[in-house]
């Protein structure tokens, strides 16, 4: 049977051979790329494939490719090899380095494909692998597995498990009975392959090796002769029966790929035909709607991109199966770019083919281990033109946020081959990428064009523009902020209408507008109900209020604040404004903005405006004990001017000399009336204060005679008159008013 199977595969090669058409590839090195240009039959249509170690020209086994004048113009840095891909699906481009990828088409279907360097910091050059060593002519060869495609986990863990456990003793019952199992088991697998056509067989028979004559008698022995060898196409052998199914990482089972198969879902004919088609079958002779034309109608809506048309075709009487979640999850994502609501794709993470693409759309993500976004571009590029552009957008942006600046560099090229033009939402994903990851310059100028532009990408552009000027600090010119405020009116009932109400008001808050911007974020305003967390949002305009405006209008906004007690703001901002109403002399205004603004715990830094507060407003006691329960040099320097102003002019003088501040300290010493602190005081008339006013007069000296001590009390007396005299002069004190 196998060797009629044989006969029959040479008596279609020279057909299948005259039918395929031959594409010649050349090549050409340049600085900082290699050049491959393909020149494809004018009919062929192609799409590729980006892998970790290769790029595949997938054209369908009708084209055969012409490599021979390749590496005669090319060396192997970035490319290891060029030749027909697994499966004759078209042509494989294995590379040698972490390589970017450009392409262009030019006229007569001419495919230029420029493999660039790396960046200089990632510019790994793989070494060549060792020649592998020629596999007996009676063995399968299998090729090394990519992260492409797998055999599902319960399947690998049986086979593996299969092939390495212990085995008895060679020779024994035992080892017999193991030895046929297993071989059963790869039988099994390879009628399975040859059923699907990922076998074929060997075309060039070897000779019978001696060692093959001597193991005849082996069980199992003879099965396969040499002219019965086989080739494997692909690197995937998947089981024909549906149990096990593929499942994820968690062990769940994978949403199957014919369950979401968008190609088919388009039908065969035009859009405007297979849209009347279905509309016309849509409805019974009662006007009950069909409920598996229904699900085709949405099923078809979704592979156009028209997700709101289809959630509303689900939305029809009888539309239940299986499949009712799964669609309008989709039509979710289609229409919104991701699923807000729980979706059957939350639990596909780690699901390989499309249920992986759904899975991180669904859920925004946009990090991922490389084998999984390796699988994401390859569905992603499979998705239909119109479809793979609109949620490319969408990866793309995911794999921005996350970071991921290779992955959506990877996207981007996609994008490139699918709309040459660029569309709003790529030029927006491209910006946005630019931005964050690229050139400032280049970002801005791609969110202009997409900003300029009708459509829902233009509100989100011009977001992302704000939003990088008031990164930077950067005044928002005031009819930015009114554009904002229109976009806003015209996206209320939209997710976007939060980022819309909330930039607008930091917009206009950074050009001074603190009226209009407080205005838009006060209670009950449509505007502030919109925002997630509209204290933050506030908290963020009254700093730059407290920062940047005029006394006059900062007095006139914090009037406003603290007689709305429910418009909340944030301690630290609270604290800001007031130590500026403390520093323009309005304790008892601050005090109010504090109350109304009670943080969720007490630290140093509201312990020292709070005693500042109560040092203004005559509550030094208060002030005191608000102190007493922290530590460090900004609270003890506030100590020592309270405990000053209690009038404790002792305990501040010992407190000022604590902290190194001896002017401050003799100063609360010549208050107190501490003579003995200022005897050794660098200031003389402290010093001669200090003699003065001991208890004697004057200094203790050893005994003296009348005549030596009546001379030395007059000179005492002309010194006091003369240090009282200095006293007074550096103390003088305020003229009585005149009547």
């Amino acid at each position: 049977m196998t060797r009629l199977f044989a006969a029959m595969i040479l008596l279609l090669v020279p057909a299948i051979c005259a039918a395929a058409e031959t594409a010649v590839v050349r090549s050409g090195e340049h600085d900082g790329f290699t050049r491959l240009v393909v020149y494809l039959p004018e009919t062929t249509e192609w799409t590729l494939r980006e892998e970790p170690d290769r790029v595949t020209l997938i054209t369908g086994p009708e084209v055969r490719f012409d490599t021979s004048t390749v590496f005669p113009r090319i060396g192997r840095q970035r490319v290891r090899d060029v030749l027909p891909s697994r499966g004759s699906e078209g042509l494989a481009i294995i590379l040698n380095c972490r390589c970017g990828l450009r392409t262009e088409t030019l006229v007569g279907n001419v495919v230029v494909l420029d493999l660039l360097d790396p960046p200089a910091t990632q510019l790994e050059t793989a070494a060549p692998p060792p020649p592998a060593e020629p596999a007996p002519p009676d063995r399968m060869e299998l090729p090394v597995p990519v992260p492409l495609r797998t055999i599902p986990m319960a399947e690998a863990r049986r086979v593996t498990e299969t092939a390495t456990r212990s085995l008895p003793d060679k020779g024994s019952p035992e080892a017999s009975a193991d030895l046929q199992a297993f071989e059963t088991e790869i039988l099994k697998q390879l009628s399975l392959a040859a059923t699907q056509g990922v076998l074929s067989a060997s075309l060039s028979p070897q000779p019978r090796s001696p060692e093959a004559d001597r193991t005849a008698d082996l069980p199992g022995a003879g099965r396969t002769g040499p002219e019965d060898g086989v080739i494997v196409h692909q690197n995937t052998l998947i089981p024909m029966e549906t149990e096990p199914r593929p499942v994820d990482a968690s062990g769940i089972p994978c949403i199957t790929n014919d369950r979401l198969d968008l190609a088919d879902w388009r039908g065969e004919g035009t859009f405007a035909a297979e849209l009347g088609r279905l509309r016309s079958a849509l409805t019974g002779e009662f006007d009950d709607p069909a409920p598996a034309t229904a699900r085709a109608l949405a099923r078809f809506y979704i592979a156009y991109g028209f997700g709101a048309e289809a959630e509303a075709i689900l939305s029809l009487p009888a539309t239940e199966d299986q499949d009712s979640e799964i669609l309008r999850s989709m039509s979710r994502i289609v229409d919104l770019g991701h699923d807000p609501d729980p979706s059957p794709f939350d639990s596909q993470r780690g699901c390989e083919g499309p249920a992986g693409l759904w899975s991180a759309l669904a859920g925004q993500t946009g990090a991922m281990p490389e084998a999984e976004i390796s699988s994401l571009l390859h569905e992603l590029n499979a998705l239909p033109p119109p479809l793979r552009t609109h949620l490319g957008t969408v990866v793309a942006a995911n794999f921005v946020a996350a970071g991921n600046a290779e992955a959506a560099e990877a996207v981007f090229r996609i994008l490139d081959r699918t709309d040459e033009a660029g569309t709003p939402r790529s030029e927006l994903a491209k910006g946005q990428y630019e931005l964050e990851h690229g050139d400032r310059q280049t970002g801005r100028a791609l969110l202009d064009q997409a900003a300029g532009r009708e459509g829902d990408a233009s509100p989100e552009a011009l977001l992302a523009l704000v939003r990088d000027d008031l990164s930077r600090d950067m005044i928002v010119p005031e009819e930015v902020a009114d554009r904002l405020a229109a976009y806003f009116l015209q996206y209320r009932d939209t997710p976007l209408a939060a980022d819309l109400a909330e930039t607008e008001a930091l917009a206009r808050a950074s050009s001074g507008q603190f009226e209009a911007a407080l205005a838009s974020l006060a209670s009950g305003k449509e505007t502030a109900d919109r925002i997630a967390d509209v204290t933050e949002t506030r908290s963020h305009v009254v700093r730059t209020l407290a920062q940047n405006t005029s006394d006059p209008d900062f007095l006139k906004h914090a009037l406003r604040l603290a007689d709305h007690p429910e418009e909340k703001i944030a301690a630290d901002a609270a604290d800001a404004i007031a130590e500026r109403l403390l520093d323009l002399g309005f304790p008892e205004l601050a005090a109010t903005i504090l109350q109304n603004n009670q943080p969720l715990r007490e630290d140093s830094a509201r312990a020292q405006i709070a005693a500042r507060v109560s040092l203004g407003l005559g509550r030094g006691r208060r002030a005191e004990a608000e102190l007493h329960r922290f530590q460090g040099t900004d609270i003890a320097e506030l100590l020592a001017k309270t405990q000053a102003a209690n009038g404790d002019h002792t305990a501040a003088s010992e407190s000022y000399r604590t902290l190194n501040m001896p002017e401050q300290a003799e100063h609360q010493a010549w208050l107190a009336g501490d003579w003995t602190r200022l005897s050794g005081s660098d200031d003389p008339l402290r010093a001669a204060l200090a003699t003065l006013m001991t208890p004697d007069g004057t200094v203790p000296e050893p005994d003296r005679g009348p005549l030596s001590s009546g001379r030395r009390l007059l000179q005492d007396s002309t010194s006091s008159r003369s240090t009282i005299e200095k006293m007074l002069d550096r103390y003088a004190l305020p003229a009585e008013p005149q009547n």
